[in-house]
């Protein structure tokens, strides 16, 4: 299984309310826990940034705002 396969695949279960193991998903994967971990960070990874590209956005609508 590809990396973006198993990324999908994780966060899917976990937008599923699904208790995940590393050892289950390295299994199911056929790769080392080693890699579920950066498969996880990369989850994490993401969300960090849109996080912070959402909080720039509203930070430049405030600023319009105050402008007006």
């Amino acid at each position: 299984m590809d990396k973006s396969t198993r990324v999908l695949n994780i966060f899917t279960r976990l937008l599923n309310g699904e208790t995940v193991r590393k050892s289950d998903l390295s299994e199911f994967g056929n790769v080392s826990t080693k890699s579920i971990q950066r498969d996880v960070r990369t989850i994490n990874d993401f969300f960090m940034k849109v996080n912070i590209g959402i909080i720039e956005i509203l930070k430049s609508c405030i600023k319009r705002m105050a402008m007006n």
